[in-house]
């Protein structure tokens, strides 16, 4: 499922993604989630979880076993 999300950009930034789309084989709305993509795991997905040695062997045997 997807949702419509309007968003307004400057005149330069609109050339700039004009002349992106026309250089390259995506539409310009996956070009945007694309780019999206990298700013959430840049900025929503630094949360790190520090496990003991124990732990983290417990994850991996879980996984293993699925």
């Amino acid at each position: 499922m997807s949702v419509a999300f309007k968003v307004r950009l400057s005149v330069f930034t609109t050339k700039r993604l004009d002349k992106l789309f026309k250089s390259s084989s995506l539409t310009k709305t996956d070009l945007i989630v694309e780019d999206l993509g990298s700013v959430f795991a840049s900025r929503l997905d630094r949360n790190v979880t520090y496990l003991t040695d124990a732990q983290f062997e417990a994850v991996m045997d879980i996984l293993d076993n699925h």
